[in-house]
């Protein structure tokens, strides 16, 4: 049997689609890109991907990576993505690898994804398209920082359902949002806080993300989720063997196993052999947790991934490096690790983010030998309650 792997991305247009396609075949999904290189695969089975599926973080190189080694495994790819231009660079990257079902469009209809199953597209349509002829794109223009990719179940049938019922909810048109709010995702309980805490691999996001835990935890129930690419909170604080809350959770599971280790505060961790899960799995499960708060350690490629704003980063007392984040959109900056004596002024740093809050934390000796005294929790109170302060309780 010819099996389908829906890597979209997108858990709702993943539902629809195995409901439409036929029962000839075993259609499955992943929630990250890497899945797809460790999935039993064989020649003539397709993979959907789309550039909505989370990353390892390696950017454009890793998901090139992995389309060579779907098509070494003659493998069909079938890419879903927002309307490009003849010379992006992404069509020749395609092209060469004999990927052509390329499905371009700012509005992706359902019907049109099922079609393209049986109707492969051939090179000669590829050759039409870059020629500006027969186009595959269908709307729009394509920019870089387009913010959602919207599919649509039928052309059609839209109008004909009532928008309260169950259908009309998977019918209707369908944005798969991007953007959130100052303090709050989409969709969590009104009494949830939600704080993201990103910054530069090295900089000390997690000693931040647990220490603001900690503060948090003195006005209310706290959950720390950690989604980084190098998780260390069971390293750092003795935790249970073989955790795997953040996994779990990700996998749309409550975890059972409660690991507390401090009053108010319960740490889901991911397993430290594997990296977090990714922001966007994660998201849905954040209303379920019985929690004041939520404060979720995210690895910087994820959010580049998702381009979204977050509520802290943190960055060395290095301005050079500082440079490489000033992208990414936030509320409150801290310049981790700070000596006696910065090498520029505290308000420097905030020159990239007009608006933000900049903060120092710091040097902790303890921070650098969390790993192996477990001491990671010795550090500034005080300055953790500032951050608090700043991000509201």
């Amino acid at each position: 049997m010819t099996r389908i792997i829906l890597a979209t991305g997108m858990d709702d247009l993943d539902d629809a689609l195995k409901i439409q396609l036929p029962s000839d075949f075993q259609v499955e999904s992943v929630s990250y890109l890497q899945a797809l290189t460790v999935v039993d695969l064989h020649a003539g089975d397709i993979v959907m991907v789309s550039d909505r599926i989370p990353m390892s973080g390696a950017g454009d190189h890793a998901f090139m990576d992995v389309m060579d080694d779907l098509r070494k495994r003659d493998v069909r790819v079938i890419y879903i993505g927002e309307a490009r231009p003849q010379d992006d660079k992404w069509i020749p990257a395609f092209i060469s690898r004999g990927i052509y079902d390329l499905l371009l469009s700012d509005v992706i209809h359902l019907e049109d994804i099922v079609a393209r199953v049986f109707e492969p597209a051939t090179y000669a349509d590829v050759a039409h398209w870059m020629a500006g002829k027969d186009p595959i794109v269908r709307s729009g223009s394509y920019s870089l920082h387009r913010p959602t990719l919207t599919w649509r179940k039928e052309k059609d049938e839209i109008t004909k359902v009532e928008s309260t019922s169950q259908e009309s909810k998977t019918t209707q048109e369908r944005p798969f949002r991007l953007g959130f709010g100052k303090t709050h995702w989409e969709g969590t309980k009104p009494q949830t806080k939600v704080v993201t805490v990103t910054g530069l691999p090295g900089a000390g996001v997690s000693f931040v993300a647990l220490h603001l835990a900690l503060s948090y935890s003195k006005v209310g129930r706290v959950t720390l989720i950690e989604l980084s690419q190098r998780p260390v909170y069971t390293k750092w604080l003795n935790g249970p063997v073989g955790d795997r809350g953040a996994q779990q959770l990700g996998a749309k599971k409550i975890p059972e196993r409660r690991w507390m280790p401090y009053d108010s505060l319960r740490i889901l961790p991911a397993h430290s052999d594997e990296r977090g899960p990714s922001l966007r799995v994660v998201r849905p499960m954040l209303q379920e947790l019985d929690t004041d708060v939520v404060i979720l350690d995210v690895s910087l490629d994820d959010v580049r991934n998702l381009v979204e704003p977050v509520d802290v980063l943190v960055i060395p007392p290095d301005v050079v490096k500082a440079d490489h984040v000033r992208d990414i959109q936030t509320r409150l900056v801290v310049v981790n690790s700070v000596p006696r004596v910065l090498p520029v002024e505290l308000e420097e740093y905030g020159r990239a983010w007009p608006g933000a809050t900049v903060a120092s934390c710091p040097y902790v000796a303890e921070q650098a030998l969390a790993v192996v005294t477990g001491k990671a929790v010795d550090g500034p109170d005080q300055v953790s309650d500032t951050w608090r302060v700043v991000l509201g309780t």
